[in-house]
């Protein structure tokens, strides 16, 4: 893969964003293992733009744009929908999540479970879990634009020259 930015405008229709996401990955220079995870997380952030974003309009458009260079893969997506204004808010939320899981406060931390914006209740136990594991996948970078309709997502790869090292082991 050269070391230029690639763009691709997509439709917003979920049946096609697991294949945008095999295309994103296939000629990266790192292993298999790494390529599945990268590719499953490229999934969920376009779909969150698809369904989070355009609301499911397949007339709306998602901009793609990544780069793979010193071992860092970064991916900016912009979608056409209001924006994501809550990520503050959602980074104190993990934050306190994240205390009460390492304290092992059970009882409390289900009431953290999942997101829940402001002045709103969720019922059901879910949500946010797709924005949660993102967010710890995600190593060097993970923002939204003040207008949040705009991510940007970076991750580091480490060379693989250790694990080659000892396979003959």
């Amino acid at each position: 893969m050269k070391n230029s930015m690639h763009v691709r405008q997509i439709q917003s229709k979920d049946t096609l964003i697991r294949y945008y996401a095999m295309q994103t990955v296939k000629t990266l220079p790192m292993n298999d293992i790494e390529k599945k995870l990268l590719e499953q997380q490229i999934s969920e952030l376009i779909q969150n733009a698809v369904v989070h974003g355009n609301k499911n309009r397949e007339e709306l458009i998602v901009n793609i744009r990544y780069l793979y260079k010193n071992n860092v893969f970064t991916i900016i997506l912009q979608d056409e929908g209001n924006g994501f204004t809550e990520f503050e808010h959602w980074k104190q939320w993990n934050e306190k999540r994240s205390k009460l899981e390492q304290d092992k406060n059970a009882e409390e931390f289900s009431m953290y479970a999942s997101y829940q914006k402001r002045g709103s209740f969720n019922p059901c136990g879910f949500g946010g879990t797709g924005l949660f594991a993102a967010f710890e996948y995600w190593d060097k970078e993970f923002s939204f634009s003040k207008e949040g309709n705009t991510l940007t997502a970076s991750k580091i790869f480490y060379p693989t020259f250790i694990d080659e090292e000892y396979e003959s082991d």
